[in-house]
């Protein structure tokens, strides 16, 4: 369940960091460094825990392997769509305004 959890936090991370992102560009907050690193840290433990659960997919029962692979997808379809949502964000010219 270590993996699992593991990539179910890192997309919650992920939705955060876009929260505080919204934030950090209206607010006295400007993080926006943090929050990039904080991005990249976040998706490369889900890939990491993807590489734990591929590894032991094998080794576990059929109904829970199934259910392992429909929170995988589910959570890396969520996961993809918010990183490349924030990728976009910070390849955003922060001396263009009119955007």
């Amino acid at each position: 369940d270590v993996p699992v959890d593991t990539i179910s936090a890192a997309t919650d991370v992920l939705l955060l960091c876009q929260r505080l992102l919204e934030l950090s560009r209206t607010t006295p907050l400007r993080a926006e460094s943090d929050l990039g690193a904080a991005v990249e840290l976040s998706i490369a433990a889900f890939r990491v825990a993807e590489l734990n659960i591929k590894a032991n997919l094998a080794e576990l029962s059929t109904g829970k392997r199934e259910a392992v692979l429909q929170i995988w997808k589910h959570l890396a379809a969520r996961a993809g769509g918010l990183y490349a949502d924030l990728r976009k964000s910070f390849a955003r010219d922060p001396l263009d305004t009119e955007k």
